[in-house]
């Protein structure tokens, strides 16, 4: 209800701006006085460049070179070679299971240093076993080359005209700071006027080298942020069914930290039979009974038994992801 409300409300002002431009046209002879800066609005029909009412440019959902594909016009067989490629990428970046968990950690402990060169270092350490996402090739090639024909120009327009808002902006952001050629002055020399011209080349490379960092970051950061997420709603899930108390929730949570370090984030069958031994310890005789029947619903197998069939995945089962150890970290 209350973003319908929001959605209203700026479709109320839409209007009203669109009546007052009418009125500031017929007045004629004080356009300026009504009328506010002109937009250029680009002859395509579809675009990415969306600019938000802080008249910044909107965010968007995923990478721009994957949004695009959204905005054309292709069949399900024209389609499917990109899908294809989107879901190996996000597979690649969820693969490894426990043993990314210390990778993320020191990227998380990196971003928070502020230092890129470090950040740089982790993300090409995390692509090392994940060729797919870290494909030198630039994704807009990749997608360019496997779209048909007559979608690549419409694609190859939509992409560079969301890069070149975004670089408009981040130019602006520069010039809003004091670092830039808009300052007033002496008049330059043509000499002078070129290498103003190869700066403003070499900072707009600069610029598209720290987009690709921040969408490098937003690749791992969604689907892991998704995992926490339901690694959290699971946790609650299974925290209410089984009534544990806030000494118990502490407690269990302290086995699953002890568990992934403890095994250096590499465990084997017996370290999930101890853990599960442990988490019926802390558990009641009708706490542990609920739990083994939550994991047969969870697991419909016939005859599964949780330390016989999967002694090692018993955690994950369970609701319990030791993934909760980062959302934990990032707590601190």
């Amino acid at each position: 209800m209350r973003a319908a409300t929001i959605a209203t409300i700026f479709g109320l002002i839409g209007s009203a701006a669109g009546i007052t431009a009418t009125a500031a046209a017929s007045l004629g002879d004080e356009p300026g006085l009504l009328a506010g800066p002109k937009v250029l609005v680009p002859d395509r029909r579809v675009s990415l460049v969306k600019i938000g009412p802080d008249g910044m440019l909107a965010s968007l959902e995923d990478r721009e070179e994957i949004v695009a594909v959204d905005l054309l016009r292709l069949s399900a067989a024209e389609r499917d070679p990109i899908d294809r490629l989107i879901r190996l990428r996000v597979a690649e970046v969820m693969s490894g299971g426990l043993g990314k968990i210390p990778i993320l950690l020191e990227l998380q402990e990196t971003i928070a240093s502020g230092e890129d060169a470090k950040v740089d270092d982790v993300l090409q350490r995390f692509g090392a076993t994940r060729p797919t996402w870290a494909n030198p090739t630039p994704l807009d090639e990749i997608i360019e080359t496997a779209l048909p024909e007559h979608a690549r120009g419409d694609y190859r327009a939509i992409v560079d005209e969301y890069r070149e808002a975004w670089l408009q902006q981040h130019r602006g952001m520069d010039l809003a700071l004091g670092r830039g050629r808009g300052l007033p002055g002496p008049a330059r020399s043509p000499d002078a006027m070129s290498a103003d011209l190869d700066a403003d080349a070499a900072s707009d490379t600069a610029l598209l080298v720290k987009l690709e960092r921040d969408k490098k970051l937003a690749d791992i950061r969604r689907p892991t942020d998704a995992s926490l997420a339901q690694a959290r709603e699971r946790f609650e899930t299974i925290g209410r069914r089984l009534e544990l108390t806030p000494d118990q929730e502490g407690r269990i949570q302290t086995l699953i930290q002890e568990y992934a370090t403890g095994t250096n984030f590499k465990p084997k069958p017996r370290d999930g039979l101890k853990l599960l031994g442990d988490l019926f310890g802390v558990l009641t005789w009708k706490q542990q009974a609920e739990m083994v029947r939550y994991l047969r619903e969870e697991n419909p197998t016939p005859r599964w038994r949780p330390l016989r069939d999967s002694p090692q995945g018993t955690l994950m089962a369970a609701g319990l992801p030791a993934m909760l150890i980062m959302a934990r970290r990032r707590r601190k």
